[in-house]
């Protein structure tokens, strides 16, 4: 942000790292800068292992039930679903922005053709009116 912009009320910091959680019981941070992970955040994660199984998983032991682990929910995880939702919205975009363009297309057609009624009429209107002059002029 430049020293002559100002931010609105509301509008948030840029942050160039990726959210995570920070809790005293994590074991590991997965800080990426944010720039540099566009490209696998549009693809999907290319990693074997999950960023779930690096988090330290606390016990819930319960009298007649078995015992469980539980983990901190992840943030900003990109699944199959997520990644549909995207590539859904990405091809509606496109099919969008092909419409306008038809759309954009049919209406210059028209209005060419129009301006062209228009132009030819005009035309026809000052022929018109300068025989009418010339024979009124040779009339007298």
């Amino acid at each position: 942000m430049a020293n002559t912009h100002t931010r609105n009320t509301g509008e948030r910091k840029c942050e160039s790292v990726q959210r995570c959680i920070v809790v005293a019981n994590l074991s590991v941070f997965n800080l990426v800068n944010k720039r540099k992970r566009k490209r696998e955040r549009k693809e999907g994660r290319k990693k074997e292992k999950k960023e779930k199984d690096y988090f330290v998983r606390k016990l819930l032991n319960k009298e007649g039930r078995q015992s469980r682990t539980k983990a901190l929910k992840i943030q900003c995880l990109v699944t199959p679903c997520v990644l549909q939702h995207r590539c859904w919205c990405a091809t509606l975009k496109k099919q969008c922005t092909k419409k306008n363009k038809e759309e954009a297309a049919e209406c210059a057609e028209l209005l060419a053709k129009r301006m062209k009624e228009a132009k030819d009429k005009h035309q026809e209107q000052t022929v018109k009116r300068c025989r009418l002059s010339s024979l009124t002029a040779s009339n007298f």
